[in-house]
């Protein structure tokens, strides 16, 4: 493998659709944008979604943490970086950076993920398509993100519950990944949202979830700057568990 296509860089200008009402890129967007800079890196490394779909396999997102430095606003030409770091404790891991033009790192990140088997709904252990020669075993962040738990001592408030629609699945029709933050920004008090940015998240995605489905959200206040909040399906189930710090 050619160390030059270990790493892959896209340069984008945020567009005002990312933004929200500070016309600044929400953290829901980042987490698109960093979604949208793998497919075409895994391709040029041979284990994309065409690649592996003829073996029934998809890449599924399992967590992500991710830090902003800097604000990023509309209009804004940014670069970002990615690179496959391999397999840990049974998860793939990928970094992301993105930086200004001046070469200022706005937004650093990690992610897992695992291949499931798209007809019996089961992990793929280990890639069919050998990957080990496209590693990169640079750190954005050197911890994977870690598991997620509802503190259990202290009492949840209930946010409001969703039904998934129409747009909110993905190709898998099921739920997009980044649909699960958009939720948590939302469960959380506005007198925060509105006033306060993002400092870091880190989500965990549990469950799948689909068409019709009933997730209920509940929040926990961690401190002053931080907030937990986990989705439910009907049945009791943890869909999702993110951790939202802000400033």
């Amino acid at each position: 493998m050619k160390e030059e296509i270990k790493k892959y860089t896209q340069t984008l200008s945020i567009p005002c659709y990312q933004t929200d009402f500070r016309s600044m890129l929400s953290p829901g967007c980042f987490m698109e944008l960093a979604q949208e800079c793998c497919e075409p890196h895994s391709r040029l490394l041979g284990i994309g979604h065409d690649e592996l779909i003829q073996f029934r396999v998809v890449w599924v997102l399992t967590r992500m943490h991710f830090r902003f430095h800097k604000p990023i606003f509309w209009r804004d030409i940014v670069s970002m970086t990615t690179w496959h770091k391999g397999l840990d404790a049974a998860q793939y891991q990928r970094d992301f950076v993105m930086k200004n033009q001046a070469g200022e790192l706005l937004a650093d990140a990690t992610s897992s993920w695992v291949m499931i088997n798209i007809d019996t709904r089961e992990f793929v252990r280990r890639s069919p398509i050998e990957c080990d020669d496209t590693v990169c075993k640079e750190n954005a962040i050197e911890k994977p993100c870690e598991r997620l738990r509802a503190p259990r001592d202290i009492e949840p408030e209930y946010a409001y519950t969703h039904r998934i629609a129409f747009s909110d699945l993905d190709k898998n029709v099921h739920t997009n990944n980044a649909k699960y933050l958009l939720w948590s920004m939302n469960a959380i008090p506005e007198e925060v949202t509105m006033h306060r940015l993002v400092k870091e998240v880190k989500i965990n995605f549990n469950h799948e979830t689909r068409l019709n489905e009933m997730i209920a959200l509940r929040r926990y206040r961690l401190d002053a700057n931080a907030w937990m909040i986990e989705g439910l399906k009907e049945d009791g189930i943890s869909a999702f568990v993110s951790r939202i710090e802000f400033e």
